[in-house]
């Protein structure tokens, strides 16, 4: 104690030292203060069993070592040139000392050899006030209990690692950069450093919290943690290969925010050599998680009806993911379980699917996803020649989608279309439920259609049993060629979907009609075979379209051998009564001034102001 008093020239207290021969050191209350008496270093009990022999081989064996309440202050105030610890490192420290991990004798780096180290309440306290980075953290109990640290093979291998009680604080304060007439070398680099193995057979964490802030970027997390094990991982940089055997989160709970950083100086460009990371876990099981994320935007709404994309909040937050693979340009992923509610309701209570990301595809199998009004199901596959390119090639977009007995509430996803709540087109289809089945296969370039039933329960209904459309995406060459087709409607059911004002009152569309039969081609050529069923006016309606969107040279072909229909009833005008009989119509053009056409009408009957007329030719 007197010794270190006039070598630190500081206050230093020892309570109680002990050594026994070669293999124990224990001590107990020591002090040491700074230069300006403040504490720097306290502890209240230090044992170690180890072994000074092991020094002649060149090792550092330490076979036990408990740590109880230890205490480190490190500081720097504003106009510090050196850290309050400087006078300890200039006292022992000289200029010309060799490395201490160098042994002369052999010229090669000391070994650790250490096992079953436990440290308890530990408290480091770091502030730099030039630099603006505050750091503090404490725990209540560590334990490490190391296998192999072969510091010159860059080998660290863990049988376990326990912590307790980790309370972890930090803040990176914005300090504007010197301005100067050249920009920084950067640094040298390090080309001794063996590569970076870790071994960790066990990883525990227990009740423990953090906070991150970093005022130059904006960015800060903060997270409060249940339970968190980690076994059997290792990390090798050579092969930049991560492998987890298992991963399970309990009671967490988590924040990021972003918001507007005070470094407006552009970043350094980032290092444009592909990543080769590669990440594989066994299982993944999270449980009873929060999160939630700020992106610093306007203040966050009350919770309502839509997610608010830049103030989430994840309450419920549980899941199971087994067989994680994950490479630079592909993903494998297996989804056992999934539930979440976001705070303006939107509920995922269900979820589970074979995911597959390649470079060329996207597969979604065994998928079931179920929220509070929805159910989505059983397969999705969508290839690609690249997903970079796809945007000009939509053609080239594969589809093999087989969904069965889908539900839809187009509510919960509108939300997800921008500003769709300021859309008033999108006003009438809030409440829309649909149901659907689909088996589709080919490209949206020749799209096959092997079953499509769709159905809003308002009383629209489409079906048919096979199909093909061609040229999805492109209006002018779209084709669709459906024989057997089946669409059910009415007044109602098609203004439901619409907004209003929309559709005029005349004529009249009827309360029900369901329309039956063929119906293939696009804008270019269009041809029709469909049967009209419906109260007032029942008819067939073959007809030959082309160009349709042509007004000048647009041609077409009209003909329904036998219709009866009620044009009183359509036009609200009670003179007009029931007209049943044929008509014909070819022509080119539909604009009245360069319109060509002919037309023939045949009534067989037809009544009018309570009379009714027969065989009447126009």
């Amino acid at each position: 104690e007197v010794y270190l008093q006039k070598k630190l020239h500081t206050k230093v207290r020892i309570g109680y030292l002990r050594a026994r021969g070669w293999q124990y050191l224990e001590g107990r209350n020591v002090y040491v203060s700074d230069t300006s008496n403040q504490a720097v270093f306290y502890t209240g009990s230090l044992k170690v069993h180890y072994n000074l022999l092991s020094f002649i081989n060149n090792e550092l064996r330490i076979d036990k070592l408990e740590w109880d309440t230890l205490l480190v202050n490190v500081y720097r105030h504003e106009g510090d040139s050196a850290f309050n610890y400087q006078f300890a490192v200039d006292a022992f420290v000289s200029p010309k000392a060799t490395p201490d991990t160098l042994a002369p004798e052999t010229g090669t780096t000391l070994q650790f050899r250490l096992k079953d180290i436990s440290l308890r309440k530990v408290k480091v306290s770091f502030a730099d006030a030039p630099g603006g980075m505050n750091a503090v953290i404490t725990w209540d109990s560590l334990h490490v209990d190391p296998d192999d640290l072969l510091v010159d093979d860059g080998i660290y291998a863990f049988r376990g690692i326990t912590l307790n009680g980790l309370k972890g604080f930090f803040r990176q304060q914005y300090i504007p950069p010197a301005v100067t007439s050249a920009a920084p070398l950067p640094p040298p680099a390090d080309t001794n450093s063996a590569a970076l193995h870790l071994l960790l057979k066990k990883l525990q964490i227990n009740n423990s919290s953090f906070f991150y802030s970093d005022d130059g970027s904006g960015i800060s997390t903060s997270w409060k943690i249940g339970s968190l094990l980690l076994r059997n991982t290792n990390l090798d940089q050579d092969s930049t290969r991560i492998q987890v055997g298992e991963l399970a989160i309990n009671s967490t709970t988590g924040l990021f925010m972003m918001v507007p950083g005070k470094d407006t100086v552009p970043a350094t460009p980032n290092d444009t050599t592909p990543s080769t990371w590669q990440v594989f876990a066994t299982q993944v099981s999270l449980n009873r998680m929060a999160l939630r994320y700020d992106n610093g935007g306007p203040a966050p709404k009350a919770a309502g009806p839509d997610p608010d994309y830049n103030h989430l909040l994840l309450t419920g937050f549980s899941g199971k993911i087994h067989n994680i693979k994950y490479k630079p340009d592909s993903i494998i992923v297996a989804l056992k379980s999934l539930t979440a509610k976001d705070k303006s309701g939107f509920t995922i209570r269900k979820a589970n699917m074979d995911v597959l990301f390649t470079p060329h595809t996207l597969a979604l199998r065994n998928f079931l996803l179920q929220t509070n009004k929805s159910i989505l199901r059983k397969q999705i596959i969508v290839t690609v020649p690249s997903w970079s390119g796809i945007s000009g090639k939509l053609d080239q977009l594969g589809i093999d989608a087989n969904l069965d007995s889908v539900r839809v509430a187009l509510g919960e996803w509108l939300p997800f279309v921008p500003d769709a709540r300021k859309n008033k087109s999108f006003a009438p289809l809030w409440n829309k439920e649909l149901t659907v089945a689909a088996i589709l296969k080919g490209s949206l370039g020749e799209l096959n259609i092997k079953q499509l039933y769709l159905n809003d329960h308002e009383g629209n209904v489409v079906k048919t049993g096979a199909g093909q459309v061609l040229h999805v995406t492109d209006a002018d060459r779209l084709n669709a060629s459906f024989p057997d087709l089946y669409v059910q409607s009415g007044n109602k059911p098609l203004r439901s979907w619409l907004p209003a004002g929309t559709l005029p009152d005349t004529p009249r569309i009827s309360e029900n009609m369901i329309i039956t039969g063929m119906f293939k081609g696009g804008m270019q050529d269009l041809v029709t075979e469909l049967q009209l069923d419906r109260a007032s006016a029942p008819a067939g309606l073959p007809a030959h379209l082309v160009n349709i969107t042509d007004s000048i040279r647009s041609s077409y072909t009209l003909s329904i051998p036998h219709f009866r229909a009620n044009p009183g009833v359509m036009l609200y005008d009670t003179t007009f009564g029931w007209m049943s009989g044929k008509m014909s119509a070819t022509g080119q053009g539909y604009t009245i001034k360069q319109m060509v056409a002919k037309a023939v009408l045949q009534l067989d009957e037809a009544n009018y102001n309570a009379y009714t007329y027969h065989n009447i030719n126009i």
